[in-house]
C-alpha cells in the first residue's frame, strides 16, 4: 500500500477528530449586534464570596472585563495583572485563557481557585463553563450546582438545571424513545451517559433496566432494579423477569411488596398465581398449554385450569359420555359440559375429546366462561367485516398459548387495570 492510500485515511481521521471536538467543545460566540463575546460565565466582580477590593483594583477589573467581552484577551489579562492579588484578578486571567486557549491547565487552576475561595460563586460558574468546554460533564454539573447554592438568586442560578435537562433528562427521554423503537443498545448508551452524572436517578435506572430486558440481559436488569428498592415500577418489572424465568414464588413475593392502594397489585398477583398454578398442574395441563392445535379436550382443560372457580358453581346436568372414561381430563370435561360451556354430540352423546376444537366452539366457550365469571365478553373479529382495534382475532390453528393469553387478559380486565 503506497503513501497515496494512507493520506486520505489520515485526513478522514483528522476530520472525525475535528467533528468530535466541535461537538464536545463549546467555543465563545460573537454577538454581532453588540460587537461583543457572548460568554457563559459572570463578571469576576459579581456575586458573593469575593474579596475586599480597592477602587483602583475594581477599575482595572472593570476595564479587563470590558476588554474580554470585546474579544481582546491580551488586554484583559494585562488588566487582571494590574488589579492586585485577589481571587477576582486570578479569575479574570483564567477567564481570558478560557476564551483564547481553553485547556486542562485552565480547568486545573480554576479548581484550585474554588478550593481556596469556596464561597466565590463566580469562580464555580467559570469552572462549570470550563468543564463543559472540555467535555468534563461531571465537573461542569457539580460546579454549577455549587454555584446555585452559593448564589441562588443570581443570573446563572438556572445553569445547573439547564445542564441536568440536557445531559440527564433529555438523554433518559431519548433512551425511552429508543426502547419504543426496539433500539435497546442505543437506549442503554443514552441512559448510561445520564446515569454517569446521576447514578441513582429512578427514571434512568428503570429505563436502563427495560433496555437490558429487551436484550435478554436479565441478571444485569435485576441488578439495576434492585437499586430502586420498593419502587412500584421496579417491583413490577422484577416480577415480570421472575415470571418469564418460571420463578413464580419469587414473582409473587415481589408483587406482594406493592402498596395496597396500587390497583395493579391484585391483578398482577392473580395473574402470577394462575401462571404458577399452570406450572404445577399435571403434565396433561402443560401439554394443553403447549399445544399447537387445540383439541376439544385441551380446550376444556385450559378453561377450567385458568378459571378454577367454575368447579364450585352449582347447577346443570352431568351427561354420560363414554369416550371420556379414564381420561385425566375427565373432571374438567364434566365441568364444562355441566355448565353448558361446551356441549357433547347431541346424537351419540360423546364429547369427542381428540377432535380439533372449531373456531366457533372456542369463541362460544370463552363467551360462556365470561358470562359465568363476570369477565368482559370479548369482541371477536369477523373475516367479512372491517377489523376493529379492540376485537380479538382467532384463526386456525389455535394454540394453547393463545387461549391462555386471552383468558389471562380477561382476568386483567376484571381487576380494573
Amino acid at each position: 500500500m503506497g503513501t497515496r492510500s494512507v493520506i486520505p485515511g489520515l485526513a478522514l481521521l483528522v476530520c472525525l477528530a475535528l467533528i468530535t471536538a466541535c461537538a464536545t467543545t463549546k467555543a465563545p460566540i460573537m454577538d454581532p449586534s453588540a460587537g461583543a463575546l457572548s460568554i457563559d460565565f459572570p463578571n469576576p466582580l459579581s456575586g458573593p464570596g469575593g474579596s475586599q477590593l480597592s477602587r483602583k483594583d475594581k477599575k482595572h477589573l472593570t476595564n479587563g472585563w470590558r476588554s474580554l467581552r470585546a474579544g481582546d484577551t491580551q488586554t484583559a489579562r494585562r488588566e487582571a495583572g494590574l488589579s492586585g492579588n485577589g481571587p477576582e484578578s486570578a479569575l479574570l486571567d483564567l477567564q481570558a485563557q478560557l476564551v483564547s486557549s481553553p485547556g486542562l491547565n485552565v480547568e486545573r487552576d480554576l479548581t484550585h481557585l474554588t478550593e481556596e475561595w469556596p464561597r466565590y460563586a463566580a469562580a464555580f460558574l467559570t469552572l462549570s463553563a470550563a468543564g463543559e468546554r472540555m467535555g468534563n460533564e461531571r465537573l461542569a454539573l457539580s460546579a454549577a450546582r455549587d454555584a446555585a447554592d452559593l448564589w441562588p438568586s443570581g443570573p446563572f442560578a438556572e445553569r445547573s438545571h439547564q445542564l441536568e435537562s440536557r445531559w440527564i433528562h433529555e438523554r433518559i427521554e431519548r433512551g425511552e424513545t429508543e426502547i419504543d423503537s426496539k433500539n435497546f443498545e442505543t437506549a442503554i448508551s443514552f441512559t448510561a451517559s445520564a446515569l454517569a452524572l446521576d447514578p441513582e436517578n429512578p427514571r434512568g435506572l428503570l429505563t436502563q433496566a427495560r433496555a437490558q430486558v429487551g436484550l435478554d440481559l436479565f441478571p444485569e436488569a435485576e441488578a439495576t432494579l434492585v437499586r430502586l428498592g420498593d419502587d412500584p415500577e421496579a417491583l413490577l418489572l422484577r416480577a415480570e423477569i421472575s415470571s418469564n424465568g418460571n420463578h413464580w414464588q419469587q414473582a409473587m413475593n415481589l408483587l406482594s411488596r406493592l402498596p395496597e392502594e396500587d390497583d395493579r397489585k391484585r391483578n398482577s398477583l392473580r395473574k402470577a398465581r394462575l401462571r404458577w398454578r399452570l406450572s404445577i398442574l399435571p403434565a396433561y395441563v402443560r401439554e394443553a398449554v403447549d399445544s399447537k392445535d387445540l383439541t376439544r379436550e385441551q380446550l376444556a382443560v385450559i378453561l377450567i385450569s385458568l378459571t378454577p372457580e367454575l368447579e364450585t358453581f352449582s347447577g346443570g346436568q352431568t351427561p354420560l359420555m363414554p369416550d371420556i372414561l379414564n381420561l385425566e381430563s375427565q373432571r374438567a370435561i364434566l365441568t364444562v359440559t355441566r355448565l353448558s360451556i361446551m356441549s357433547p354430540d347431541p346424537v351419540e352423546h360423546r364429547f369427542l375429546p381428540h377432535m380439533r376444537a372449531s373456531l366457533e366452539t372456542i369463541r362460544n366457550s370463552i363467551d360462556a366462561v365470561s358470562h359465568l365469571t363476570g369477565y368482559r365478553v370479548p369482541l371477536w373479529c369477523r373475516s367479512n367485516e372491517m377489523v376493529q382495534s379492540e376485537c380479538i382475532s382467532v384463526d386456525d390453528p389455535v394454540t394453547g398459548q393463545w387461549l391462555t393469553e386471552v383468558l389471562l387478559a380477561l382476568v386483567e380486565e376484571d381487576t380494573g387495570v
